[in-house]
C-alpha cells in the first residue's frame, strides 16, 4: 500500500507484528514486556532484556483507537499464524557481516517469510534497486563457488606463467643483490676517503646518494612483502579448508556453525541481483555472487 514509517523507511514484518500485538491501541498500558537480565559471560557482565511471558496489562486513561473486539480478533489471527523464529536465537544469519549489496554497499539481511516458513535475503536501503531472493539460492551459489574453486584452481595444475609467488621471490632476490652492491659501494667510498682520493665533501655527497638508493630498495622490498597474494594463490592456500567445508556442509544445521565454516574460506561476498523473479522463472540465473577468499 506504500505506507512508510516516520523516517521514510518501509515497515518490516517485525514492526508490523509489534504494532498489531500492542494493546496500547485498544486503550491499555503494558509493563514488563521485557525484563532486565544480567549474567557473567567470560568474566564480563552482560545485560540483556528478555521477553516476559506474563507482562502486566492495565486499562489506561487514553482513548482506544480500535475496539476490544477488533483487537481480540487480530490476536486470535496472530496466534493462528505464529512468527517464524529460528531455533538459534543468538546467531540466525550465517552470512551476517559477510554479504553486501552491490548497489548501495550495505549489508544484506536475512528476513523471515512468515507465510511460507522460509527465509530470504534482501537489502533494506530505501529505493535501492537490489532485489531480494530466497536464502536457499544464495547458499546454493556459495557452495557451487567453492566447488568451482576446488576443481578449477586448487586441484588444477599450476601454470608457471601465473606463479606470482615465484616472480615475487625473483624480484626480492634481485633487490637483495642490489642492497649488497650498495653496501660494497659504501665501503669502497670509505676506502677512497681514507686514501685521499675523495674529499670530505665528495664523500658526503656520494654517501648521501647511496643512502637514498638503499632506502629506495628497502621500500620496494617492503612493498612486495605487503602485497596480498592474488586470489588464485590465496584459494590454493585454502585447499584443505575448502574440502572440509564441502565435506561437512550438508550435516551442519546451526547458523553459528555455518557462519564459522564459511569464514574459514570466505572474507566477503558482493550480492548482485536487480531483476525480480516471476512465476516459473529460474531465480538462480538472476543471482550473481562475487566471492572473495579469506585472507
Amino acid at each position: 500500500m506504500g505506507f512508510r514509517t516516520g523516517s521514510g523507511a518501509k515497515f518490516t514484518p517485525s514492526a508490523v507484528w509489534s504494532i498489531l500485538s500492542n494493546p496500547l491501541y485498544a486503550g491499555y498500558i503494558r509493563w514488563g514486556k521485557r525484563l532486565k537480565h544480567i549474567e557473567v559471560v567470560n568474566g564480563a557482565t552482560v545485560e540483556s532484556r528478555q521477553r516476559s511471558d506474563e507482562p502486566i496489562i492495565a486499562k489506561g486513561i487514553h482513548p482506544a483507537i480500535i475496539s476490544q473486539e477488533l483487537f481480540d480478533a487480530v490476536q486470535a489471527r496472530l496466534k493462528s499464524n505464529p512468527r517464524l523464529v529460528s531455533d538459534n536465537r543468538k546467531h540466525v544469519n550465517p552470512l551476517a557481516g559477510l554479504m553486501y549489496c552491490s548497489k548501495c554497499g550495505n549489508v544484506m539481511i536475512l528476513s523471515p517469510d512468515i507465510h511460507r516458513n522460509r527465509f530470504f535475503y534482501k537489502c533494506l536501503t530505501q529505493d535501492c534497486p537490489t532485489s531480494g531472493i530466497i536464502a536457499d539460492y544464495v547458499f546454493e551459489a556459495l557452495i557451487n563457488t567453492l566447488h568451482s574453486w576446488l576443481n578449477n584452481i586448487c586441484l588444477a595444475p599450476v601454470n608457471s606463467e601465473t606463479a606470482t609467488d615465484n616472480r615475487n621471490e625473483q624480484k626480492k632476490s634481485a633487490y637483495n643483490i642490489q642492497l649488497r652492491r650498495v653496501a660494497e659501494q659504501r665501503n669502497k667510498i670509505c676506502d677512497l676517503l681514507e686514501q685521499g682520493v675523495y674529499s670530505t665533501e665528495t664523500y658526503l655527497a656520494r654517501n648521501a646518494e647511496l643512502e637514498q638508493r638503499e632506502a629506495d630498495i628497502k621500500n620496494e622490498l617492503a612493498a612486495l612483502d605487503s602485497q596480498p597474494a592474488p586470489p588464485e594463490e590465496r584459494i590454493r592456500g585454502l585447499t584443505d579448508e575448502i574440502k572440509h567445508v564441502l565435506d561437512v556442509w550438508e550435516r551442519t544445521t546451526s547458523a553459528e556453525e555455518q557462519s564459522a565454516l564459511l569464514r574459514t574460506v570466505i572474507s566477503k561476498i558482493i550480492y548482485i541481483k536487480t531483476e525480480r523473479g516471476y512465476r516459473n522463472s529460474d531465480l538462480s540465473k538472476l543471482l550473481t555472487l562475487q566471492v572473495f577468499p579469506a585472507l
